[in-house]
């Protein structure tokens, strides 16, 4: 089977990273040819989200737009095509449409709510050109969905049965606890995400700043876009970068994960919650959506809403190394259970072999009804 993967974003956008190409590799090796198409390319993506450099913004985004056009030259010599989020992250369906009228099959898969109007009415007049409205069409005309958690699935449901919940899911060889801890000066509590996400960092600061006030830690963030200054805390910030992803989540003693109590926080896998568990780091989580899935709280984390739920159970595990190794343990085993990767491989490949069977016989049925 001969198969296009098209996704948003490169392998440093952890969307396209955990939802696509790390499944690559065992696709090939069950006799899938894949080929793999982002939209943005590495250097685009490094400055797509930054201000400024709009003359290299645009050229960039011709470039993207010429190769989802010798995309659409190719599309003839596959079976299969899967597409992650979109093909185009902006302006309507053009390239599912063409799929659809082709006959080609695909399948979409949807990790996060993009067509909720409320969010992209916070981001101004460049969100309005995402078209929320398309992925009813965009679901409609696909072979089979795949979604990361129950909300995004009733979302597809509206508009076909072909509907399946794979969660986000890691890779345990790559993702697993240190045989040895770090031996840090301070405790390290630790926040990894994006520019998209060190927004939730504000409901943290009244937390952490109470908290320096009677335990001495680190504050580590990887990946927010501009200073994080946090009135008695000592805030240590890098840059994220993919060659040291894994080890980052590795060294920290605590893992934080706000997040607000919206609506668009239910199209939220709850990853970060995964990733922390599957290297052995306990964690606090906000008590919303997913997380309230994954986490069983006092057992393999905690979960926490108020400021003062999240001073009491950062300050247990500050304190207390038994509970430390507690959630350590069972928090992995939660990973193992339910959010390995290679466990999901089977899944992924029964869902293209019957999108790709469905395919077959409607074309069949049309030559019939032409002859």
């Amino acid at each position: 089977m001969r198969t296009l993967f098209l996704t948003v974003h490169p392998a440093e956008g952890p969307s396209s990273r955990y939802r696509v190409l790390q499944y690559i590799p065992h696709f090939e090796a069950n006799g899938i040819h894949c080929d793999v198409s982002p939209f943005l390319s590495r250097e685009f993506y490094r400055i797509v989200y930054r201000p400024g450099q709009r003359l290299r913004k645009v050229k960039h985004l011709a470039g993207s737009l010429l190769r989802r056009m010798r995309d659409i030259a190719r599309l003839r010599r596959y079976d299969l095509v899967f597409i992650h989020l979109g093909a185009v992250p902006f302006g309507p369906p053009l390239f599912e449409w063409i799929l659809n009228n082709l006959k080609i099959p695909y399948v979409f898969d949807l990790d996060d709510a993009l067509f909720l109007r409320e969010n992209h009415s916070r981001h101004g007049m460049a969100s309005w050109f995402r078209c929320p409205s398309k992925y009813g069409s965009i679901l409609r005309w696909s072979r089979h969905v795949i979604t990361c958690n129950d909300f995004l699935s009733e979302y597809a449901r509206r508009y076909t049965k072909q509907v399946s919940m794979i969660p986000t899911s890691l890779d345990l060889e790559m993702f697993r606890p240190l045989t040895e801890r770090p031996k840090n000066s301070r405790p390290l509590i630790g926040w990894i995400g994006s520019h998209t996400t060190a927004p939730y960092l504000n409901l943290m600061k009244p937390v952490l700043a109470r908290l320096a006030q009677k335990h001495r830690f680190t504050f580590k963030v990887v990946g927010a876009p501009g200073p994080v200054r946090i009135p008695g805390v000592e805030v240590v910030q890098e840059d994220w970068s993919l060659e040291k992803d894994v080890a980052r989540f590795q060294k920290l003693d605590i893992g934080v994960y706000p997040l607000p109590r919206d609506t668009w926080v239910n199209g939220k896998s709850g990853f970060k919650t995964i990733q922390y568990m599957a290297v052995g780091v306990p964690c606090v989580v906000s008590r919303v959506a997913r997380n309230c899935e994954i986490v069983e709280d006092g057992v393999n984390g905690f979960l926490a809403d108020t400021e003062e739920e999240w001073l009491q159970r950062l300050e247990i595990l500050l304190t207390d190394a038994g509970i430390r190794d507690k959630f350590a343990r069972e928090g992995r085993r939660t990973v193992e259970e339910r959010f390995s990767m290679r466990g999901h491989v089977p899944r992924y490949l029964e869902i293209f072999q019957q999108a790709a069977r469905r395919a077959q016989g409607l074309r069949a049925q049309e030559e019939c009804r032409k002859l």
